[in-house]
């Protein structure tokens, strides 16, 4: 699906809808397809991932944001599903992003965890605040088991 063809679908749907006020914006987020920010009134899709999408899937995930935002709470609940199967859903369970069958996205960075425990972490931008491995230091930054962020260089994605 084109950007044009989804930011309409999103426009028609949150019109239809009467939500006039609420906005659709493209982000560059690698890891979510999709978000409703409700105090933003806005619905998030994803470029990146909505390129590698099928256009059945761009689709769902815009009725999958939409309906958020009809029901104005968090979650999967009774609620949501009735929004979501009235605006034309069709996914069976709930997706969440392992289950996602796109072609794997790079981040431009990787958080590794210097006590060797496995730990990493993939992000799209350069973290602001120093972290620890959650593994290793409980939850609770320890200076012990700061993360080293790792520079993958530029990453270059064939977008249509």
């Amino acid at each position: 699906m084109t950007k044009a063809a989804a930011l309409k679908l999103a426009r028609k749907l949150l019109d239809d809808n009467r939500l006039f006020e609420w906005d659709v914006v493209f982000t560059r987020d690698i890891r979510s397809a999709g978000a409703c920010v409700v105090w933003k009134r806005q619905i998030e899709i994803s470029y990146p991932i909505m390129v590698s999408f099928a256009a059945i899937e761009t689709q769902d995930t815009i009725i999958h944001e939409v309906a958020h935002a009809l029901t104005n709470e968090p979650g999967h609940g009774p609620q949501w599903r009735r929004e979501y199967r009235r605006l034309g859903g069709t996914s069976q369970k709930i997706r969440t992003n392992d289950d996602l069958q796109i072609r794997p996205i790079p981040a431009r960075f990787t958080a590794v965890c210097p006590a060797n425990c496995g730990y990493t972490y993939p992000w799209a931008r350069r973290p602001k605040v120093n972290r620890s491995c959650p593994r290793c230091s409980g939850g609770v930054y320890s200076e012990n088991y700061k993360l080293i962020i790792v520079d993958n260089g530029p990453v270059k994605l064939k977008l249509k």
